[in-house]
C-alpha cells in the first residue's frame, strides 16, 4: 500500500528535519518504511534550465541563508522568488495548477510512507489523492513560533481539504517533536490498517 504524509508549514517550522527524521527511523520505529519526497523537485529543475543555473551554483544560492538573497545569475531575484514566478506565472498557467501534484504521482515510492516536506497547494493533493485515495493520505500542519508564510505563495492547507488534518505544535524539544509526529502518524496507520 502507498501512502503519502504532506508536511504543511511554513519556512523554519521543522518540515524538512521532520522529513529526514522520519525516513532515517520509520522503519524501525513505525515498521514501515517512509521516503521524504519534495513536490518542488521538479520546480527546481525546470528553474535551473529557465535560468541556465548549474546544479553547484544551485546548491550555493537555495540555502537557508542565501535563498532570500537576490542574485545576478537569476536576473536579480532571490532563488524564492524565482521558484514562485517559474511556478505561478509559467507552469501553472500554461500546464494547469496541478502539474506539480502530477509530477509528484509519477515519484510515489510503493509501499512507503512518502512524506511530502513542502505541501502547501490543495491541487497538488488532488492528483495524489486521486491515485491512492484520500484515506491513505495525512496532513501535518506544523505549527512554530516566529514561522509564518509571509513571502510564500504557499499557506496552511484548510481543514476541510480532504484527507485527515492534524494539527502540530514544534515549539518544544526536537525529541518532544519526533515523538508528537510518530504519535500521529502511528495513529493514522493504525486506523488505515483498519479499512484495508
Amino acid at each position: 500500500m502507498t501512502r503519502v504524509v504532506i508536511l504543511n508549514g511554513p519556512a523554519g517550522s521543522g518540515k524538512d528535519e521532520a522529513a529526514s527524521y522520519l525516513q532515517a527511523k520509520g522503519n524501525t520505529t513505525l515498521g514501515v518504511p517512509f521516503a521524504h519526497q519534495e513536490f518542488k523537485k521538479r520546480l527546481f529543475d525546470i528553474t535551473k534550465t529557465i535560468y541556465n543555473v548549474s546544479d553547484e551554483d544551485w546548491n550555493n544560492l537555495y540555502t537557508r541563508e542565501n535563498k532570500e538573497s537576490s542574485s545576478v545569475l537569476l536576473r536579480g531575484l532571490s532563488p524564492r522568488q524565482a521558484l514562485i514566478f517559474v511556478s505561478e506565472e509559467v507552469i501553472k498557467p500554461k500546464y494547469g495548477s496541478q502539474y506539480f501534484g502530477n509530477a509528484a504521482v509519477e515519484c510515489l515510492k510503493h509501499n512507503h510512507v512518502n512524506v511530502f516536506s513542502d505541501g502547501g497547494f490543495i491541487e497538488e493533493l488532488r492528483p495524489i489523492i486521486s491515485k491512492i485515495g484520500v484515506s491513505n493520505v495525512l496532513v501535518l500542519r506544523i505549527f512554530r513560533e516566529g514561522c509564518s508564510f509571509a513571502g510564500d505563495s504557499r499557506n496552511y492547507l484548510p481543514v476541510d481539504v480532504g484527507p485527515i488534518v492534524v494539527d502540530i505544535l514544534n515549539n518544544g524539544t526536537k525529541e518532544e517533536y519526533y515523538c508528537t509526529l510518530e504519535y500521529e502518524i502511528a495513529r493514522w496507520l493504525k486506523v488505515g490498517e483498519t479499512k484495508e
